[in-house]
């Protein structure tokens, strides 16, 4: 029985120089988004609300079940933002946002 493992690893440099390395990890035997098995991402990524550079570290790890995200301020050492539970309960971020819905215009006619 043979095994191929597919491991990408981009890096990209802007100015000012910002670095940010991500990591993935595919199995090629599946589809689809069950094809993505790890993903790291590790660096310096713009904050909105802060209008600066904040340093962000996340993993996904469908294997083991894991979701780690911590984001800190390299200026104050302050950390933003620190999750860390199984990724089967991971909600209300990102693509996983809670949908609002509108509700329908009624008419008066």
């Amino acid at each position: 029985m043979s095994q191929t493992i597919q491991f990408e690893i981009s890096d990209t440099v802007v100015s000012p120089v910002v670095e940010m390395v991500d990591a993935k990890l595919k199995q090629p035997s599946l589809s689809g988004k069950k094809k993505l098995r790890f993903h790291l991402k590790s660096g310096q990524e713009l904050s909105v609300r802060l209008g600066r550079y904040v340093n962000k570290e996340r993993v996904l790890d469908k294997d083991n079940d894991r979701y780690l995200e911590t984001v800190t301020d390299p200026l104050t050492g302050e950390v933003l933002r620190h999750c860390d539970e199984p990724l089967s309960e991971h909600q209300g971020r990102g693509s996983a946002k809670f949908k609002t819905v509108t509700p329908a215009a009624t008419s008066d006619e």
